[in-house]
């Protein structure tokens, strides 16, 4: 990868980028395209409506923002996270997660979903059962 004094040119595919801290920037429906492995505009605007991504129209061209695209990537990692270390899930997402609007995105949808209700009444037969179910659920 080298900077130059304007944009950053990634020597793997020789695309290039301009850095930038702003996390509002806009991806036009290509450059999502490029991140999603898709190439046909109506497969892109199909899977952006599916997993509930805004398309927005700037004059005649269709943008999304990019951190509604990275929230959307990286939750089934974060889901996966929770799934295999449910009591360090948070630290290990903000470790790996470097934008804070993105990880705070994550952690709004995701304090935000349905509550899975379990199926069984567990019996707790000993305080040592107790204590670690309660561990378990928080």
């Amino acid at each position: 990868m080298k900077v130059n004094n304007k944009c950053v040119v990634n020597e793997l595919d020789g695309t290039k980028s301009v850095p930038s801290n702003n996390t509002c920037t806009l991806l036009t429906l290509s450059e999502v395209g490029e991140k999603i492995k898709l190439s046909d505009p109506k497969s892109i605007k199909k899977w952006l409506r599916q997993n509930g991504i805004t398309i927005h129209k700037l004059a005649t061209r269709a943008f999304v923002y990019d951190w509604e695209l990275k929230v959307c990537l990286l939750k089934p990692m974060v889901l996966e996270l929770i799934r295999k270390h449910p009591n360090q899930w948070r630290e290990i997402c903000r470790n790996i997660i470097n934008e804070d609007v993105v990880f705070e995105m994550i952690m709004i949808e995701l304090d935000n979903r349905p509550l899975i209700l379990p199926k069984y009444k567990i019996q707790l037969n000993s305080v040592d059962e107790e204590k670690l179910y309660n561990e378990l659920v928080a």
